[in-house]
């Protein structure tokens, strides 16, 4: 149970050695600290279900180069959007992830994505 508990501060520790550069980049744009950033971005990742997803892609057999191509570009293409979020949630003062959310111009936006997120995990679940 210890395991389930910790387990996304594990895959945020572990993904997070992978994105090292893309968080000391976007702490230098926001002008944020290094750990602000580390761990709003790891809160988004988690908030969004985005870990479930990586591992997801991590299971997936590519067996030819467009397939690692498109997974790549995937991955890249999410951790951007995080970046942007995260640059969103700085500039609106929000403390956390889920208070930005609660924003009245952000709730309609995330539950449009749950609404989604919960139709692909109903067709492809997430194991």
């Amino acid at each position: 149970m210890v395991f389930q508990k910790n387990w996304h501060k594990r895959m945020a520790f572990i993904s997070s050695l992978n994105d090292f550069p893309f968080l000391v980049s976007l702490s230098a744009e926001t002008a944020t600290d290094f750990v602000t950033v580390f761990k709003l971005f790891n809160e988004i990742t988690y908030y969004l279900g985005l870990y479930e997803i990586y591992a997801q892609l991590a299971k997936m057999p590519l067996m030819i180069i467009w397939e690692q191509k498109v997974s790549t570009d995937l991955q890249a293409d999410i951790k951007r959007i995080v970046g942007l979020l995260l640059n969103n949630i700085l500039t609106s003062k929000s403390s956390t992830c889920a208070e930005y959310f609660d924003l009245l111009s952000e709730k309609q936006k995330i539950n449009r994505y749950r609404r989604i997120y919960q139709e692909i995990n109903t067709v492809l679940p997430v194991t």
